[in-house]
């Protein structure tokens, strides 16, 4: 089901279209199991059924219009829920809290779920531990069920869009394109090096160590001011403890929503006049700069579009800002 309208006011000072949907998408494709004496595990079928439900606005004015000046606004908006209904998934008896916690979609929940566990602070060993369903708390590392794992929300944003303003004076334009996104979640970026060498970790290809890595646990009491486990022997973490229940635990769960100027863009038209000396039907001469970020919800200095949304650990971008000069030319 679709909705729409189209609208135009003020003699075309102010138009748009508001859409309106409710979608049912059935006989996705995924894997689906086989009896084992075929020699296959699972097949490709159609095994799911998917609902979309959503708002999307577009709104367009003319603010301003003078003899050689004008103004003009575009704002984008949608909002969009989804939740997967139904999907016949593999084996239920290999469905476990780790696996529960890397899914990607499943039943009940909308795509792209965030879970995590419930963090119940570290030990007097400097060892993370988790509240349980029963009421307790552990830090034995076979010790979390499915229903252990927490719903922390999406991370595929339920709102974004843009808004952008153009101002135009003869022949020069100043254009600003701001987006947004929001209602998503992520994971932070927390320290995971807790055990092995470090060189293991400095490569370039490797995730650098954060300067949390200082902060860690180093002696009994220091439970008390820091959630971040001790550093210790490859043997001893692995056997005693499962360091995920810090590093995919729900204090490490925050919004990922922000707000940044994608572009902002100058550009000039030379004139008639000079165009026609070199024989030229338009030249459009602009500088632009990119990637500015206006606000984010988070604390920690985080722009989510270089962050590792599912598993934590920020992306260095390979600039922070661009800047470039260029021209368009019509023969």
């Amino acid at each position: 089901t679709n909705l729409g309208l189209d609208f135009t006011l003020m003699h075309n000072r102010i138009s748009g279209n508001l859409d309106v949907y409710n979608k049912n998408t059935t006989d996705l494709i995924g894997s689906t199991p086989l009896n084992p004496f075929s020699g296959f595990s699972g097949t490709t079928g159609n095994v799911g059924r998917l609902r979309n439900q959503g708002i999307e606005l577009s709104l367009r004015t003319l603010n301003i219009r003078v003899k050689d000046f004008s103004w003009t606004t575009n704002f984008v908006f949608s909002y969009n829920k989804n939740k997967l209904l139904s999907y016949v998934a593999l084996n239920p008896q290999y469905f476990n809290a780790s696996s529960k916690l890397y899914s990607s979609y499943l039943t009940g929940y909308a795509m792209s779920p965030l879970f995590a566990y419930r963090f119940a602070g570290l030990d007097n060993m400097g060892d993370p531990q988790i509240h349980l369903t029963d009421h307790t708390i552990s830090k034995d590392p076979n010790a979390a069920e499915v229903d252990d794992v927490k719903y922390m929300g999406t991370t595929q944003p339920v709102f974004n869009g843009g808004f952008s303003n153009t101002f135009t004076y003869k022949g020069l334009s100043l254009a600003v394109n701001m987006i947004y996104s929001m209602g998503n979640v992520m994971r932070n970026d927390m320290n995971q090096f807790y055990t092995d060498r470090m060189w293991n970790t400095t490569s370039f290809s490797g995730m650098p160590i954060t300067t949390d890595f200082l902060k860690r646990w180093k002696q009994p009491g220091d439970e008390k001011t820091t959630n971040i486990p001790s550093y210790v022997g490859s043997y001893v973490s692995y056997s005693r403890r499962n360091t995920d229940y810090y590093v995919k635990g729900d204090l490490n769960v925050e919004s990922a929503s922000y707000a940044k100027i994608r572009d902002i863009t100058l550009a000039y038209n030379l004139a008639p006049s000079l165009l026609q000396l070199v024989k030229v039907q338009t030249i459009r001469v602009y500088a632009q700069a990119t990637n500015f970020l206006v606000w984010k919800a988070n604390h920690d200095g985080i722009d989510p579009e270089y962050e590792s949304i599912s598993y934590g650990g920020r992306n260095v971008p390979p600039f922070k800002h661009s800047y470039s000069l260029g021209a368009n030319i019509t023969f």
